[in-house]
């Protein structure tokens, strides 16, 4: 019988070369986004810490005299 293997069109090397691509992009994009959302959440801390906020008047409460 003649030795019958599996003879793949595109080589395996090739394919993983391709693959890796896409894979290194999701990682470098998935940084960007950490990156990205890390400054959203320190700069909306410094909005909520109430230093830049305006003072608001507030109306000084008199006991009631009855």
């Amino acid at each position: 019988m003649a030795d019958r293997t599996f003879q793949p069109i595109i080589p395996t090397e090739l394919c993983l070369s391709f693959a890796t691509v896409p894979i290194l992009l999701g990682i470098l994009s998935m940084e960007a986004v950490s990156s990205c959302l890390q400054s959203a959440g320190v700069k909306s801390e410094e909005v909520f810490r109430g230093v830049r906020l305006p003072v608001l008047p507030f109306r000084s409460e008199k006991p009631i005299q009855s």
